[in-house]
């Protein structure tokens, strides 16, 4: 499916906004990445989410 969604976008200059409950999918996949957690916040690029503290706390620590 995230394939698809980047062959879209490449393909036919489509913005895509995806809501996930899955920070791996979101790390891996987005170019920016938007997280809220209670009250905690993040927005950035998915290299600095997976850099981020709320990123690695989410991501099991992954900073790749």
């Amino acid at each position: 499916m995230y394939r698809l969604i980047e062959e879209i976008n490449r393909n036919h200059g489509v913005t895509v906004i995806m809501v996930s409950h899955d920070p791996h999918a979101a790390a891996h996949e987005a170019t920016s990445v938007l997280h809220l957690d209670n009250r905690q916040l993040f927005y950035g690029s998915s290299a600095d989410y997976r850099k981020s503290e709320i990123g690695k706390r989410f991501l099991g620590g992954e900073s790749r």
